[in-house]
């Protein structure tokens, strides 16, 4: 990735092996309570130093001021909402907080130490990778192989959350594979790439399945500039997973479970609060719920990030999410053109895939979102400050025109 200079301090050394333990903690801290702590106590705090700097760097970023704009809205949306309450406020604003402190820190990283944050990266990939080799036989020594669905060790405690986690590794993994022109960690980033890809597929979540095939592809198709080549690797893929899927009846039938039906039901739940408040939605502390017929099951979140972005902030919280996207994939078009970069365009894809059937509110506590959305919001916010200050010193001196 592009390395920028803008100062180095010991503080951002210290935080750089702060950050490293962060990102790993998904996979090896026991607890998600545990990793939220040491994320305030590790990295929020002393990161706090490095704010007015980066804030100041950030001032005419359009993806950021557009973020901001968008996460304050939906916060403010709180005060309309059917039982309004200051302490979840205070609570949802230091989360909102601790998420645009992520950013900044990523994007400081990035700035001050390009090479640092993808030696970061590689880093939680090889993690991601050892705790899939330890998950796999971890899990099915004591439940049913292959019927039941993977989850990983670490902080995430559900199958899906663990596939988009997973899969978004295995997809860098495979980024760096390609790049790489050292045989041996080619080698190694191909083999966790692989694990990787496994896992995910034991985890049978269909929007973990395909966002991290498409991806994969996707880089596929970029890097091999043949397109008889990209066409015949894509088509031997697409058709080796049909095949398995096919011939494994337990993955076709979880792949296609009840869930779907049950998803419809929460849509559609969703889509009745948006029409009751379609222009500033019902609040962001509005309480979701969702009744499945004939059924007791109650679902709490809209299984698409999009929905419930309307259905709290209705159509003006979802035009600003839309903004804050649309700008990302500018960025994200701008590294590909400019750097010959795929690799920010395709991991915000990846997120995107998930969040289609998946997640809530964008405001959590260190989750799958703070990887899947957020770290590469943050790799885009920094490439649009890299541009822009390439701009400007291109730009001549109104003193000493050219």
């Amino acid at each position: 990735m592009l390395s920028r200079s803008i100062n180095t301090s010991n503080l951002t050394l210290l935080i750089l092996v702060t950050y490293s333990i962060f990102m790993a903690g998904f996979f090896f801290i026991p607890n998600a309570v545990d990793q939220y702590k040491f994320y305030i106590a590790a990295v929020f705090l002393p990161g706090l130093f490095l704010l007015p700097k980066i804030g100041y760097v950030l001032r005419e970023n359009r993806l950021w001021i557009a973020t901001l704009v968008y996460l304050g809205y939906m916060l403010c949306s709180s005060f309309w909402s059917n039982e309004f309450s200051i302490a979840t406020l205070w609570y949802d604003l230091r989360l909102a907080l601790y998420i645009l402190a992520f950013l900044m820190i990523t994007v400081t990283i990035d700035l001050e130490h390009g090479d640092r944050i993808d030696s970061i990266l590689k880093f939680t990939c090889i993690c991601s990778g050892i705790a899939a080799i330890i998950s796999i036989p971890l899990w099915y020594k004591t439940n049913p192989f292959p019927d039941s669905r993977l989850i990983g060790i670490g902080t995430l405690e559900n199958p899906n959350p663990s596939s988009y986690v997973y899969g978004f590794f295995s997809v860098l993994s495979f980024y760096y594979a390609l790049q790489s022109k050292n045989t041996l960690l080619k080698a190694a980033l191909l083999l966790c790439t692989s694990i990787l890809l496994m896992f995910v597929l034991f985890t049978q979540s269909r929007a973990g399945i395909l966002a991290t095939l498409v991806s994969q592809l996707l880089l596929v198709i970029f890097y091999l500039r043949n397109k008889r080549v990209s066409y015949g690797i894509s088509a031997i893929v697409g058709a080796a997973v049909i095949f398995y899927m096919l011939a494994s009846p337990w993955m076709l039938s979880r792949l296609a479970d009840i869930s779907s039906p049950q998803r419809i039901h929460i849509w559609e739940h969703a889509l009745d609060l948006i029409a009751a408040a379609p222009v500033f939605g019902s609040g962001y502390q509005t309480e979701f719920l969702a009744h499945i017929p004939d059924s007791t099951a109650v679902y709490h979140t809209a299984h698409n990030t999009f929905l419930a972005t309307a259905r709290d902030g209705g159509l003006v919280g979802l035009g600003l999410q839309l903004l804050v996207i649309t700008f990302a994939f500018i960025a994200g078009l701008r590294a590909l053109a400019s750097n010959n970069n795929p690799i920010y365009l395709v991991l915000l894809i990846f997120g995107l895939l998930c969040m289609l059937t998946a997640t809530d509110r964008m405001i959590t506590r260190p989750r799958e979102l703070w990887i899947i959305f957020w770290l590469p919001l943050a790799l885009l916010i920094a490439r649009e400050t890299c541009r822009t200050a390439d701009k400007l010193t291109k730009r001549p001196s109104p003193h000493n025109p050219p």
